[in-house]
């Protein structure tokens, strides 16, 4: 009998330490979400006061990094021992809070991936929707934006695409451009880019 009292009373504390755990890690990624939303609030601050708009746009586009690592946060599931993120609800915040001026229709299944990992494709699907703020309508207008995430045979397909102009023949890729192909390698996977009706970024990588 004490014996068994003195392992049930282990396997109480055991309990309480990772309920505790638990707790103090929901409650640095809540503080890394505010500060995160803090830093996204001064950017816009500065970037309303700079008179320049190629200057202020520079300013928009670190914002949106920001608060895309915002948003990630807030969609953290930390109740199954290590960090993931649900990708459904996180690619149609992103969605709604990058593009200006097009209506999105995001179509994912439910994948879940871990937090470093869903940190590059937050990241990746944020820089390919400023390209579509950036480029698709040069010359206004309003844009439709498609964002899907399926999965088959163990890997994820990302594909976003637009009804803009196209890419340009003369096209040099950018920085933006640049950093999606570094996020797709962080993934396991590559991006490239397709002519559609407008232009179409196609993301493949492995699910663990």
């Amino acid at each position: 009998a004490g014996a068994s009292e003195a392992i049930a009373r282990r396997e109480a504390e055991l309990h309480a330490a990772v309920v505790q755990r638990d707790r103090l890690v929901a409650e640095i990624h809540h503080r890394v979400k505010n500060n995160l939303q803090i830093v996204a609030s001064l950017l816009n601050m500065q970037g309303e006061r700079i008179g320049d708009a190629g200057r202020r746009a520079e300013f928009t586009v670190a914002r949106e990094r920001v608060q895309a690592l915002a948003a990630l946060h807030r969609h953290l599931d930390t109740e199954a021992g290590a960090p993931v993120v649900p990708l459904a609800p996180l690619l149609r915040e992103l969605a709604h809070q990058v593009l200006a001026m097009a209506t999105a229709e995001v179509e994912a299944d439910e994948v879940t991936l871990p937090a470093e990992q869903a940190t590059s494709l937050a990241l990746l699907v944020t820089e390919a929707l400023l390209n579509v703020n950036r480029h698709a309508f040069p010359e206004g207008g309003t844009a439709a934006v498609r964002l899907s995430l399926h999965r088959r045979d163990g890997v994820a397909r990302l594909v976003v695409e637009d009804d803009g102009v196209g890419l340009p023949e003369d096209r040099v890729e950018g920085m933006g451009l640049s950093l999606i192909r570094g996020f797709a390698a962080h993934l396991g996977g590559e991006a490239r880019l397709e002519a559609a009706r407008g232009t179409r970024l196609v993301v493949e990588f492995p699910l663990a």
